[in-house]
């Protein structure tokens, strides 16, 4: 299918090798877990398409965006879950940190299925 390879940063190398001696506290209120699918979204008027999902949880998702975005942009993004049928899912999100066009985002809208 598709070969999608992540670059690991210096930043996440550390936090790796600060992990495995001290337990890691998780901030986040949903799991998360491996979601690696085809995306795009919307920044103002541009559309941009060929992203990749990367995880997903109930109240957000990482991203592996072409472009560089700021904490509290927000974006429309499309994507598809897996399952008998394949319906596009349409939401709003809230960027809460970039690294290296890996990018953290918060639902902050409810999500839609639409069938195009």
């Amino acid at each position: 299918m598709y070969d999608v390879r992540l670059i690991i940063t210096k930043r996440q190398k550390k936090t790796a090798s600060i992990n495995k001696t001290k337990k890691k506290i998780e901030r986040r209120k949903y799991p998360r877990v491996d979601f690696i699918r085809r995306a795009s979204y919307q920044l103002s008027k541009t559309s941009r398409n060929g992203i990749f999902t990367q995880d997903i949880s109930q109240g957000g998702m990482c991203l592996l965006l072409d472009n560089e975005v700021y904490p509290g942009m927000i974006l429309k993004v499309k994507f598809e879950l897996p399952g008998k049928k394949y319906m596009p899912i349409n939401t709003y999100a809230e960027v809460i940190w970039q690294d290296n066009y890996l990018t953290g985002v918060k639902f902050i809208k409810p999500a839609s299925q639409t069938q195009n």
